[in-house]
């Protein structure tokens, strides 16, 4: 699904990015950019897309997981 991002100062208007990310990458990217942390005692999907927002950067890992009929599967997105 696209998605549509707007952080004025920060987002460049009407740039678009081809990077593969999901929902669970929101929590891991608000907490880097309110300075906040995620926590280390488990495991966390998400990965933080920051630099795919700002347009400095790519979503780290070259997998995305997610469930269907009760299995856990990841797929490669290169």
């Amino acid at each position: 699904m696209p998605a549509i991002a707007y952080w004025k100062g920060k987002i460049k208007a009407n740039s678009t990015h081809s990077q593969v990310a999901n929902m669970m990458d929101w929590f891991p990217t608000f907490a880097k950019l309110t300075g906040g942390t995620v926590p280390t005692d488990r495991p966390i999907d998400g990965k933080d897309i920051t630099g795919v927002l700002l347009g400095t950067g790519k979503r780290d890992g070259e997998e995305m997981f997610y469930y269907m009929d009760g299995k856990h599967t990841g797929i490669p997105f290169r």
